[in-house]
């Protein structure tokens, strides 16, 4: 699986965005204006493409004293649990690795804890619900230094 860097509103940005919307946001029935939070210019995302078409992707935001934050973590339904996900993230800890991180934080989805557990991420405080969807979410930390 090969990560491609994603620019910001390219067609690879539209899938990601489309992507994210169906699998986070329009079983809430949230309008597609809940993924503009104004990031995408600034952030470094990646994404995996099969038959030409973006079937994973995430991003990481520069936080104040050189942390970046993981966000938008996705992979297309079938393809979850097929080491999509896996290859993102290294991409993304790479990056982090490359700009100099001290380290990553993200708001995992308590059901993908686990997930993130294994790359290292810690959790850090107690469950809280998105401010968007009401989901359960846990804060998690990866020191890189």
């Amino acid at each position: 699986m090969i990560c491609e860097r994603v620019a910001p509103f390219s067609d690879e940005w539209h899938q990601v965005r489309e992507l994210c919307y169906i699998l986070f946001f329009q079983k809430h029935g949230l309008p597609r204006t809940v993924l503009d939070d104004g990031l995408d210019e600034d952030a470094h995302r990646v994404c995996i493409k099969r038959d030409g078409r973006v079937v994973a992707s995430g991003r990481i935001t520069k936080l104040p004293c050189n942390w970046y934050d993981v966000t938008a973590m996705v992979v297309a339904s079938p393809l979850q649990r097929q080491g999509f996900g896996a290859a993102i993230m290294s991409c993304l800890i790479d990056i982090a690795r490359q700009l100099g991180a001290d380290g990553l934080t993200l708001k995992a989805r308590t059901t993908a804890k686990g997930f993130y557990s294994r790359f290292g991420f810690v959790a850090k405080g107690k469950v809280f619900p998105s401010a968007k969807t009401g989901v359960p979410h846990v804060r998690m930390t990866l020191s890189l230094k």
